[in-house]
């Protein structure tokens, strides 16, 4: 078995153990924590020491009351004084919902992840993901959202998703 020899990927581990661990600990019966895998897609603009514009899709699951997880990839393209290149950005991200069943029109949530990025500027990069986010109002099984995040730079991104009925 592999193992990983740096941060990024003991941290990519120990977000995806925690949910599956933390349920049986508890000795819950799956059917106690319904989960869904739910797409989503996003267009984002990220600025830093490299500008980037990516298109990313991907899925998330709920993994509690409060917390979705999210495994999102995405292409774009990035810019460094007058130069140009591929982007790729894949990211495993958690959020935490304040209002997870909708009580509000407006939903305010907390993020924090990995992501990993190519550019031909910089090569491959890890950084750590830290913002926030709103999801507006609910169209049916499917929901809009703005977030904003540090991973390198800002990062400003457009957020479609699908949802559970009357959930976040």
């Amino acid at each position: 078995m592999l193992l990983p020899k740096n941060a990024v990927g003991w941290a990519l581990i120990a977000a995806i153990a925690t949910p599956v661990a933390t349920v049986q600990s508890q000795g819950l019966r799956p059917q106690d924590v319904p989960r869904r895998v739910l797409p989503e897609l996003r267009a984002e603009f990220a600025t830093g020491d490299v500008t980037t514009g990516h298109i990313a899709a991907g899925f998330h699951v709920n993994s509690g009351t409060y917390v979705r997880i999210a495994l999102l990839a995405g292409v774009g393209r990035a810019w460094m004084d007058d130069e140009e290149g591929e982007s790729y950005r894949f990211e495993l991200q958690g959020r935490f919902h304040l209002d997870p069943f909708r009580s509000a029109r407006f939903g305010v949530y907390g993020i924090g992840g990995v992501t990993v990025g190519y550019d031909p500027f910089a090569d491959w990069q890890s950084r750590l993901v830290a913002g926030a986010g709103v999801e507006l109002a609910a169209h049916g099984h499917a929901t809009w959202a703005i977030e904003t995040a540090f991973a390198g730079g800002f990062r400003v991104s457009l957020v479609t998703r699908r949802l559970t009925l009357g959930r976040r």
